[in-house]
């Protein structure tokens, strides 16, 4: 056999066996693996066009929730972040490398639906991701992704709620 079909014959295997070890794989986060120092995480639901918002945005110190409701008006609640519960939150977004969820949207777009985002900073990384009507995800994994840091993020909501 010649070197040209050698060279043939690895190239149709690599391309049949090997369609599973893409690229994506290899990318990192770029979040740092410990919490930084100054970290601002927010949250926002808005309900469209109905006037029915609520803001969350948790940073290393602070913790500022906002609810805007068009029958009841705007409340503002802030209390001192508890370190461990934003350790917890800040260790999902590493672990789900959350920097590397992509958006997609979609070709007929809802201009009053609905919407929510999750964005983090932290050191030099900023990151934002939304989630509605119109801002769908690249795969399930990023979805699931997604959903795994907005359930977290609600619990710390929920809790402080009380």
């Amino acid at each position: 056999m010649s070197k040209l079909h050698l060279i043939l014959l690895y190239a149709v295997f690599a391309i049949i066996f090997l369609p599973g070890q893409s690229c994506k794989a290899q990318i990192d986060t770029k979040l740092p693996e410990s919490m930084p120092r100054n970290i601002a995480i927010r949250f926002q639901e808005n309900a469209g066009m109905l006037l029915d918002i609520t803001k969350i945005e948790i940073q290393t110190d602070s913790t500022i929730i906002e609810k805007v409701h068009y029958k009841t008006g705007t409340t503002y609640k802030s209390f001192l972040t508890d370190t461990i519960l934003l350790k917890e939150l800040y260790s999902l977004f590493y672990k789900n490398k959350f920097d590397l969820i992509k958006n997609i949207t979609p070709e007929d777009l809802v201009y009053d639906a609905g919407y929510e985002n999750i964005s983090i900073t932290a050191d030099k990384v900023l990151h934002n991701v939304s989630y509605g009507a119109n801002h769908g995800f690249e795969n399930e994994e990023d979805a699931s992704k997604y959903l795994t840091i907005r359930k977290k993020i609600m619990d710390f909501y929920k809790e402080s709620d009380k």
